[in-house]
């Protein structure tokens, strides 16, 4: 009896993504224009490993982060229709009901000149 072999998984990256895109944009250029219904102002990428989320961050370089109860949302200069995001936890700690304190990887490498306290919700 053979043994089975684990599936072989492709990772996905944003530059599969970019093509993607690409082939559904031509797919809508070439045809009849028609109206949209709940067209997200935004595309949004969640990560749910610090590692990958941190990766992605570097690789668009500058831009805008934002913070919420549960969220650290990273908007990259140079496009307002994306935004990546992971659980605020993943990447901060939280000190007080409203304190977190993120980790210096973010604040030192990631964001230039940003403490690494921040008192946003």
């Amino acid at each position: 009896m053979q043994a089975k072999m684990a599936p072989v998984v492709k990772q996905f990256t944003s530059h599969d993504l970019a093509s993607r895109l690409i082939e559904m944009a031509n797919l809508f250029i070439k045809r009849p224009s028609f109206p949209l219904e709940g067209m997200p102002d935004k595309v949004s990428l969640e990560f749910s490993s610090k590692e990958t989320f941190t990766e992605a961050v570097k690789a668009l370089g500058t831009g805008e982060k934002k913070y919420s109860s549960y969220y650290f949302d990273f908007l990259p200069y140079g496009t307002d229709l994306l935004q990546i995001r992971t659980q605020r936890n993943n990447v901060c700690v939280k000190i007080q009901d409203e304190k977190w304190e993120c980790e210096p990887l973010l604040a030192a490498e990631v964001f230039p000149g940003d403490k690494a306290k921040v008192n946003e919700d």
